[in-house]
């Protein structure tokens, strides 16, 4: 049994068993990949694989335990490879980020300059996706951290670091009869057509949880992932737009005026996830740390050592005097 035949087999299952686009990433041929996974099931006297003649249909039950294992040990690698980068070159290297449309466009741009400032040798690559597939992404082991606010908690074997909390906004055109009310209520929402993110994105959940825990049924005409993307439709006079708080600037944001909802919907948290089992690089702790500044975090060897607090989340306005 080789390493490159485990590579193989890893490759195949993350690129959904389509043998072209694993050669592809693993720049070989598509035989050489047949072959790689041909002489492991023999090594290791298993089909790994259900098949329909030559096609590769998916994992067998023995792959799937099979698959695991070999992640583990894939990893137990990379780790090795990563003590004698950090021993070699210790503030040389490259993070790999996964995250959200929010984080990338209005919360990660006050602290990646700051951060590649004080580590000039670090280079930085941003994949920006659904919550949902940052933390697979992560899960996988194809990036080194991941960014955002709903999902992480839910894979194995990640660690999650909270790094602010933050509330949700109404934005509406100046002089809009909501503006009037001195304390706006859901129902008082609800009477206008709403503009929001879509499931899955920027606590989508905990909103429509919200609504339906108060019995009301409100009409969402546009759902977006992107900030701006509601923005823009606010503007066209299609509805009122909730938006986290983060997503509003009163510079380029100076047609609307902004209601906070603090007082209507859960305040949320934005996390920072790593592998539990991968062991980080100091640089990578580093941007840990800034990301989550209030909270009390210590490198040992490649770990982070985190004591859970609560109360040390800090809110994102809190961030913003500070930043």
């Amino acid at each position: 049994m080789k390493l490159q035949h485990l590579s193989a087999l890893l490759a195949v299952v993350d690129h959904h068993f389509n043998l072209t686009i694993t050669a592809q990433h693993l720049f070989t041929t598509q035989p050489a990949i047949s072959k790689y996974i041909t002489q492991l099931e023999e090594d290791i006297g298993v089909s790994l694989f259900e098949r329909r003649g030559r096609r590769i249909l998916g994992l067998s039950k023995e792959g799937d335990r099979k698959s695991e294992h070999a992640r583990r040990m894939m990893q137990e690698v990379e780790n090795i490879r990563k003590i004698a980068q950090m021993s070699s070159s210790p503030e040389t290297g490259l993070i790999r980020m996964a995250t959200t449309h929010t984080q990338a466009r209005y919360y990660l741009p006050a602290r990646i300059p700051r951060y590649m400032a004080q580590h000039p040798n670090v280079k930085m690559q941003l994949f920006q996706h659904t919550p949902a597939h940052n933390a697979k992404l992560l899960a996988d082991g194809q990036v080194d951290i991941a960014i955002c606010t709903e999902v992480l908690s839910d894979f194995n074997g990640l660690l999650a670091i909270p790094c602010y909390r933050w509330n949700r906004l109404l934005l509406v055109p100046h002089g809009h009869p909501l503006t009037e009310i001195p304390l706006l209520t859901l129902a008082d929402i609800a009477a206008y057509p709403l503009i929001s993110y879509s499931m899955g994105f920027t606590g989508r959940g905990k909103l429509d949880q919200t609504f339906r825990q108060s019995g009301i049924h409100p009409n969402i005409v546009i759902t977006a992932s992107d900030a701006d993307v509601i923005k823009t439709y606010v503007r066209l006079g299609l509805g009122v737009g909730i938006v986290a708080e983060m997503a509003y600037e009163s510079g380029a944001d100076f047609d609307f005026t902004a209601i906070s909802l603090a007082h209507l919907f859960p305040s949320a948290t934005t996390w920072v996830a790593y592998q539990k089992h991968r062991l980080i690089s100091r640089y990578i702790f580093d941007f840990i740390r800034q990301l989550s500044p209030m909270t009390r975090l210590r490198f040992r060897e490649g770990e982070i050592l985190y004591e859970p607090h609560e109360d040390r989340i800090p809110s994102y306005d809190l961030l913003r005097v500070n930043k």
